[in-house]
């Protein structure tokens, strides 16, 4: 398990934290937005796309510059615009599957119950944060999960110019049905680190504390 998932075509690869040969190997990174961000009053089965931050610049994604973001209640995001509410979720690259999906715990959460979806921009740390805070799984209200997705600024830099962006798990109660991953706009390169409870073989199961890598 201490190689990356990857490359695909485009030369994105998942690192996680136990890469411990590689550079690029993410460290656990949490920082807390409860009290701190700005709340995202999202739904059941709900998208929104906000403006990213003029502090932090485009977002640059398999080569493509955008300067908005989509935040699905699904446990999913995704660069520039979609009204996508996907929440059945599948193994990535699927070219049915939200374009430039990127998928933290893509399954059918449903942050209407109780949980926040919070969005923040950490300007001394060079980063956008989005974190779903205690969202439960539909129709199993005890599981819940704690996770937030870190898009780094130009200040990381990367051999592509994409930025890097970061995976971080406070909690890892059910991803049995759960997909964790990305793939492009068309569907056809991207990357999978979990889904249904199948792990590629350099893939480290998703644990409380673990740190994942997308570059």
């Amino acid at each position: 398990m201490n190689l990356p998932a990857g490359p695909d075509q485009y030369g994105y690869c998942i690192y996680d934290d136990t890469d411990s040969c590689y550079a690029r190997r993410p460290d656990y990174d949490w920082l807390e937005l409860s009290g701190l961000g700005t709340r995202l009053p999202l739904g059941a089965d709900e998208t929104r796309t906000i403006a990213l931050p003029s502090g932090f610049g485009k977002w640059r994604y398999y080569g493509t510059e955008y300067d908005s973001i989509s935040i699905c209640s699904n446990g999913w995001i995704a660069p520039g615009t979609t009204d996508r509410v996907d929440f059945v979720n599948v193994q990535l690259p699927y070219p049915n599957s939200p374009p430039n999906i990127i998928a933290v715990c893509w399954d059918d959460l449903d942050p209407s119950q109780y949980g926040n979806i919070w969005q923040h921009w950490d300007s001394a740390g060079g980063r956008f944060i989005i974190e779903y805070d205690s969202v439960p799984y539909f129709g199993h209200l005890q599981h819940w999960e704690k996770v937030q997705i870190q898009i780094h600024d130009y200040t990381t830099p990367t051999p592509t110019g994409d930025n890097s962006i970061t995976i971080h798990y406070a909690t890892a109660n059910d991803y049995t049905q759960a997909t964790v991953g990305f793939q492009n706009s068309a569907g056809t390169l991207g990357l999978t680190h979990c889904s249904n409870a199948w792990y590629p073989r350099v893939s480290a199961p998703l644990r409380a504390g673990r740190a994942l890598r997308i570059e």
